[in-house]
């Protein structure tokens, strides 16, 4: 399957995929609680969060009887 590849910086990579898998999981976890804090961040500066949470739990429960039904 090496064989395949076009040229040996493919086949390095693939070599050594399993160096980079966790540390890209590592970049991508915090890169996802980073953004969570700034989401509740600048919801924590809109007045009117409320009312978006409010739709969004409203459409969750709409989403669910429908399902179930």
């Amino acid at each position: 399957m090496l064989e395949t590849l076009p040229n040996a910086s493919h086949r390095m990579l693939v070599r050594a995929q399993h160096y980079f898998f966790f540390p890209i999981l590592l970049f991508a976890r915090l890169s996802w609680c980073q953004q969570s804090v700034a989401h509740a961040y600048t919801l924590s500066k809109v007045r009117c969060h409320f009312i978006n949470e409010a739709a969004y739990f409203d459409y969750h429960l709409y989403t669910l009887h429908a399902w179930q039904a």
